[in-house]
């Protein structure tokens, strides 16, 4: 277990203490196993503070971490524990309830049963402050640890797509490396948790939005849309009565990325889909590139390998295979 994944198989309480601490940084984890039986597996998308999955423990007595920076959201699929947070107890249940830990000094997990298969996503407090700050207007959070209840329409919906991105990373593992899937399901993630946390502190979402982030909303309303005829951002801003500086500006100060790029990731995204979803044997790297309106082939295929990691030839002859 070279980088201590949580998603490998070990038998060392050690290594699997490990792959904690390598996501949630600076933090201390002491595992105890309940006898000489122990083990500990799970799949999901790894990437720097971030983590979406589940972990399997057989025989674990209990889990103490001290110094979380981070925040962890935790669902059992079955088994159930407790979870001892600031010196107050919280029981997590299989198909019941589960919980979100805030960064708190001390927490301490103890098994109630053999074993436990638990929905997990951890991610750096540092990732979701200026949500909460933005989203919600939450600057301060009173409490370390937040309840969760399995049964609530949001929750389940949470649940849900810790499943499906659990599904999708063992069915398409080439995804699970290819960092604009990482970075866009540590968003939607980010931004469920921070939903998850507001309504435990009955936040409502800041509903007035800046006319500029309206332009980049019908940006990309229009880009999904017509991305095929899109070429320029002169174009772009045409069809939204808007300039390209305006449309530069705004992209730059709420998505970190200019609208060409957003453009350009759009194309390549389709042109995957048309790969991987059609059983045409005359699929090729041409057809796939024209049908998004793209005709340098080898710029194509540069983009392709720099967001799914794989040339597009390749992913054909799999597909094909």
């Amino acid at each position: 277990m070279e980088h201590y994944y949580i998603t490998e198989t070990t038998t060392s309480t050690d290594d699997f203490s490990k792959s904690f601490e390598a996501l949630v940084l600076g933090s201390n984890v002491i595992t105890h196993p309940l006898n000489d039986k122990f083990k500990s597996f799970g799949e999901g998308i790894i990437s720097d503070n971030f983590y979406i999955g589940n972990n399997v423990t057989e025989a674990i007595k209990d889990i103490e971490v001290l110094n979380s920076t981070s925040c962890v959201l935790t669902l059992p699929r079955s088994g159930k524990y407790l979870t001892q947070v600031s010196n107050k107890t919280y029981q997590n249940i299989a198909g019941k309830s589960g919980g979100i830990v805030l960064p708190v000094d001390r927490i301490f997990y103890k098994a109630q049963t053999g074993a436990i298969d638990d929905l997990t996503i951890v991610i750096s407090m540092a990732e979701l402050k200026p949500i909460l700050k933005k989203q919600y207007n939450i600057t301060h959070i009173n409490t370390h640890y937040i309840k969760l209840n399995l049964k609530k329409a949001k929750v389940s919906a949470v649940y849900s797509f810790i499943e499906s991105t659990i599904q999708t990373a063992s069915n398409f593992p080439h995804l699970g490396e290819s960092l604009l899937i990482k970075s866009n399901i540590k968003e939607i993630s980010t931004l469920f948790i921070a939903d998850l946390i507001a309504d435990a502190l009955d936040f409502s979402p800041i509903t007035h939005q800046s006319s500029d982030l309206i332009l980049v909303q019908k940006a990309e309303r229009l880009i999904e849309n017509e991305c095929t005829n899109l070429f320029t951002i002169q174009e772009i801003a045409d069809k939204l009565s808007t300039t390209p500086r305006n449309l530069q500006k705004a992209f730059k100060k709420h998505r970190d990325c200019s609208p060409i790029k957003f453009l350009k990731n759009k194309k390549i995204y389709r042109a995957h889909k048309l790969i991987i979803n059609n059983n045409d044997p005359t699929m090729s790297v041409k057809k796939a590139a024209l049908s998004v309106g793209m005709s340098d082939l080898s710029r194509f295929s540069k983009y392709y390998n720099e967001m799914f990691g794989e040339l597009p030839s390749r992913v054909i002859d799999k597909a094909r295979k």
